[in-house]
């Protein structure tokens, strides 16, 4: 049976334990110890999994964090998502999962490419 999470938000075992992990690592790896805020219903929720908005860009991974933020600046028809300071934000998972493979040249993208079983190359993402 689901239990109940911030705001009476039914929760699965599976997303407490990964809320529950997102906050330590939140405290212990990025150092941010405050909560972020999440709106919910009108209200202000604080949730520890998620990040104070002006820390959004912490959500992606340092070793690319500025080229990501760069290419972002630069493509201005990609806007980040009102969730991005989620640390359980689909879009922040998905850059940093794809963007060192789409930005790594030919080989990096032909890699991806191949792990995913699809032939040929990537010409623009």
């Amino acid at each position: 049976m689901a239990t109940l999470g911030i705001g009476g938000i039914p929760l699965s075992q599976y997303s407490k334990d990964l809320q529950r992990h997102l906050t330590f690592y939140k405290g212990m790896r990025l150092g941010v110890r405050e909560p972020g805020i999440f709106l919910y219903k009108g209200k202000e929720v604080r949730c520890g999994h998620i990040l104070p908005r002006e820390l959004k860009w912490l959500n992606v991974l340092e070793p690319f964090r500025t080229e990501v933020r760069a290419y972002l600046s630069a493509n201005k028809d990609i806007r980040l998502h009102k969730y991005f300071h989620h640390l359980n934000s689909s879009q922040a998972f998905t850059l940093n999962l794809f963007y060192p493979f789409l930005e790594g040249g030919p080989a990096s993208s032909s890699a991806l490419l191949r792990a995913l079983g699809v032939p040929g190359q990537v010409a623009h993402w």
